[in-house]
């Protein structure tokens, strides 16, 4: 059993794993392969989580609330991703996208692993 926080981290860990990999994977079929398996299956589990950590962090007093307000930034900005995606790619190429990418991807983790080791967790309700 491992829990839903550390879980999260895992998750995010192995997306940045995978972006990484899928930067250094050129045509390579079993590389590609091995990307494909571990972002999918760490962007499924992220999207359970995802609603598990909020409880965790933020309390189940509101939760609805919370976790609709929460989710207008993030699905806004995942809706925009292909736009700006495809502008950063036009003008930088894709190995900057996918570094990019990877950015992200650290910076989340990095953030998330601030906000599990300060304490920052809601009391019960």
């Amino acid at each position: 059993w491992i829990a839903p926080v550390h879980a999260m981290v895992v998750c995010l860990g192995a997306m940045l794993a995978s972006l990484l990999l899928l930067y250094i994977a050129d045509a390579r079929f079993e590389l590609l392969l091995l990307f494909m398996a571990l972002l999918s299956s760490s962007f499924g589990i992220f999207y359970i989580l995802k609603p598990v950590n909020t409880r965790h962090f933020l309390g189940q007093r509101n939760f609805g609330s919370i976790n609709g307000a929460m989710a207008v930034p993030y699905l806004s900005c995942f809706a925009l991703a292909p736009v700006f995606g495809s502008l950063v790619w036009l003008h930088w190429g894709y190995g900057c996208l996918n570094l990019l990418m990877a950015a992200a991807t650290a910076l989340a983790l990095l953030l998330f692993l601030g906000a599990t080791f300060t304490g920052t967790a809601a009391s019960a309700d």
